[in-house]
């Protein structure tokens, strides 16, 4: 199995780790966090696209994204 980090980007352009899961998990890991970050906030789509070895996910915030990159532990 091939593991993915998965980070979150935040306003000020900080990463923040959120977990390490794979491929298929990735999207119910990033509408856990959101949850737990801001119950009220709705995505109302996930849009993803390749830079470099970094796949980015946005979810409708204009300043915050998640990201995954491969763990090669």
């Amino acid at each position: 199995f091939i593991m993915y980090n998965l980070f979150f980007n935040n306003q000020y352009n900080e990463n923040e780790f959120v977990t390490t899961c794979e491929k298929e998990k990735i999207m119910k890991e990033i509408k856990k966090f959101v949850k737990q970050l801001n119950p009220n906030f709705k995505i109302y789509y996930i849009r993803a696209w390749k830079e470099g070895n970094q796949t980015w996910y946005d979810v409708g915030s204009h300043s915050e994204f998640f990201f995954t990159e491969e763990d090669n532990l």
